[in-house]
């Protein structure tokens, strides 16, 4: 893996007269131009995954979903002896096509993509809840990633169907005790979902249409059942050019630190992207991630965020859907 320079897009701005450059300085700035960047460090978790997608972590345990077996899986880390270290089935149901996990009073909230319902399940495995259509009565299509507001509210992305072609129709809701309430629509293939620290803005990853977009969030009311909220129409936050997208290649997995910034896995080209809170007109990139798995799905920001928990398909597209789930350590 290498860190990019996302300042430089052209080889040739660095082409100049060396002939008059001493070889001390001639040495120095080949070290700069071809350094790959930090070594990150990676830790496997499960290197025999399958679709793995929307890692969480809940009580010192790490879950993330098996998209192709239907099944939520939780690895314990154990201490120093690897052999406590172990991945295990925490649930299953059939059908289910599981995309993500969060944790939402105390309990783990699944989005069933294929099945298109919310299961709710408590510490033991066991469902405690599902819900399958929002307040209108009317069917959740494919939903997809969560995000938890800093208020306490669940929201989550509906992204309807994975075709390039198709007319955007992925939705966001929020939930109002227990019930779905749709707070955005039109949107193309909505993935990942996330809000500023001070929850005033919803960032969403509209993964077919290759761009992060945001929108003004803000309370309407609170009343006893919970509270109301509305976005202001989604605007461009973000565009990814070529030669991060492709026809079915965009940002996936979102989620913000602390500082506001924003992390984003790029399904189809292998990168983890860092995106400043602060537009900035010649680069909202601070800085990119290759890595050998071109199909990143999620990422889970751990501990003092020097840490990503980060699920991959190596090969998304054929049975059985291989895939593998890895930690990786940015240092300092």
């Amino acid at each position: 893996m290498c860190m990019k320079n996302p300042g430089s897009s052209r080889d040739d701005i660095y082409i100049m007269n060396i002939s008059k450059m001493k070889p001390l300085l001639i040495l120095t700035l080949a070290l700069a131009l071809f350094s790959c960047g930090p070594d990150y460090k990676t830790e496997s978790i499960n290197p025999q995954s399958f679709y793995p997608d929307g890692p969480t972590v809940w009580n010192g345990d790490i879950f993330y979903v098996e998209y192709s077996k239907d099944r939520i899986m939780k690895f314990t880390p154990g201490n120093k002896n690897i052999e406590e270290k172990k991945n295990q089935v925490f649930y299953k149901q059939k059908g289910c096509g599981p995309a993500s996990t969060v944790v939402y009073k105390n309990q783990l909230v699944v989005s069933c993509y294929d099945s298109s319902k919310l299961l709710f399940l408590n510490i033991d495995g066991q469902l405690v809840q599902e819900i399958q259509a929002d307040s209108q009565g009317k069917d959740l299509i494919g939903p997809n990633d969560f995000a938890v507001h800093p208020s306490g509210t669940l929201f989550f992305t509906s992204s309807g169907i994975f075709d390039p072609n198709a007319k955007p129709a992925g939705k966001i809701y929020y939930c109002k005790d227990n019930q779905p309430i749709r707070i955005a629509g039109s949107l193309h293939y909505p993935a990942g979902i996330a809000f500023s620290p001070d929850g005033n803005t919803l960032y969403v990853a509209e993964h077919l249409a290759g761009k992060i977009s945001y929108g003004h969030l803000e309370n309407s009311s609170e009343g006893e059942n919970g509270t109301d909220w509305k976005v202001d129409t989604l605007s461009v936050f973000h565009q990814f050019g070529e030669e991060h997208i492709g026809q079915y290649s965009g940002p996936d997995g979102l989620k913000t630190d602390s500082g506001g910034n924003l992390w984003v896995t790029l399904f189809g080209s292998g990168e983890i992207i860092q995106l400043s809170a602060k537009k900035n007109p010649d680069s909202t990139i601070l800085k990119e991630i290759t890595l050998d798995e071109k199909f990143l799905t999620n990422l889970f920001l751990k501990e003092k965020e020097n840490l990503l928990i980060l699920t991959a398909a190596t090969d998304a597209f054929q049975s059985p859907y291989s895939g593998t789930v890895i930690m990786l350590d940015l240092g300092k």
